[in-house]
């Protein structure tokens, strides 16, 4: 069985600047790396702390969408 002319699988159009990286971004985002690696490696204690802390945020922000979208339905 085939498909009607016009009823095939459609692929969403996508912008072509947000799909695409330059090498500016992939430099910055490779200083920025590194630079975090670099200093917890150097400051271990302070490091966790940090990196603790930046992922119980994250947690939280993705728990409150999650609790959100339940209360929602």
């Amino acid at each position: 069985m085939g498909t009607r002319q016009g009823q095939g699988h459609r692929q969403p159009a996508l912008s072509v600047n947000a799909v695409v990286m330059t090498i500016l971004d992939l430099i910055k985002a490779t200083v920025i790396c590194g630079a975090f690696a670099f200093l917890i490696y150097s400051f271990p204690v302070l490091g966790q702390i940090v990196l603790i802390g930046c992922l119980s945020l994250l947690w939280l922000s993705y728990a409150r969408k999650t609790i959100a979208s339940l209360w929602r339905k």
